[in-house]
């Protein structure tokens, strides 16, 4: 069980040809949340948990986000493992092609951003070695890269040279969907004089941006295949 209240203090500013975005928030974010683990019986465990919080950054959002942990025990060396849950996120990481990516806040016109995950996992304990492998399954909405034609937006004031300067994100990202689902093997040396792991995945991770691509999905630039 647990309680937080933040106040974060959000800057954006980006100069381009013929303009300028300068954006400035003041942003409230309480969290609160809470856990809780039962013993089915001597091979099942579960937890349940559950987050709520509250932004506040010109626009209110509440949101319940509920956990879910089963395990159960196959032997005492091998373990099967199922977790699912909803996960907000209220900073987007926007990519840029040349340059280090940058973050953004939700606000009145930012959504905040929505994953749903689904993990299936086994383990399994040797005497120096450990194997553990996972499947998984996410869900996105609410995901946001910059809008390519923001010249075309009205922009919220003008410099004296008549440069544009925008205040606000308004129009200056576009929003999209998207999922990813892969497989991940680890093996680790974990006794011994020589410690270490092995590990290998096989993920795809597909997006879709309105007005983009005519409307197909597309693999981003940081998808990785292996």
């Amino acid at each position: 069980l647990g309680l937080e209240h933040k106040l974060i203090s959000g800057l954006f500013t980006q100069v381009f040809p013929n303009g300028l975005v300068d954006v400035d928030n003041n942003i409230k974010h309480t969290i609160s949340y809470f856990s809780a683990a039962y013993q089915v019986s001597n091979l099942f465990d579960v937890e349940l948990g559950l987050r709520a919080e509250r932004y506040d950054n010109q626009k209110k959002f509440d949101e319940l986000s509920p956990r879910f942990v089963a395990k159960y025990r196959l032997s005492s060396d091998e373990n099967l493992k199922y977790a699912t849950g909803k996960y907000v996120q209220f900073l987007h990481r926007i990519p840029r092609v040349f340059f280090t990516d940058i973050w953004t806040s939700s606000d009145v016109y930012q959504n905040a951003s929505h994953s749903i995950h689904h993990v299936l996992g086994y383990q399994k304990n040797f005497s120096d070695y450990s194997f553990e492998a996972e499947v998984y399954s996410k869900s996105y909405t609410n995901v946001y890269r910059f809008n390519k034609f923001t010249y075309r937006i009205e922009p919220d004031n003008t410099m004296e040279n008549g440069n544009a300067i925008y205040t606000t994100s308004k129009g200056l990202f576009d929003r999209g969907d998207g999922n990813s689902q892969g497989i991940e093997l680890f093996l680790r040396k974990e006794k011994g004089a020589i410690l270490g792991t092995l590990g290998y995945s096989l993920a795809e991770t597909e997006m879709k941006f309105d007005g983009i691509n005519q409307g197909k999905s597309f693999s981003p630039r940081h998808d990785r295949t292996h």
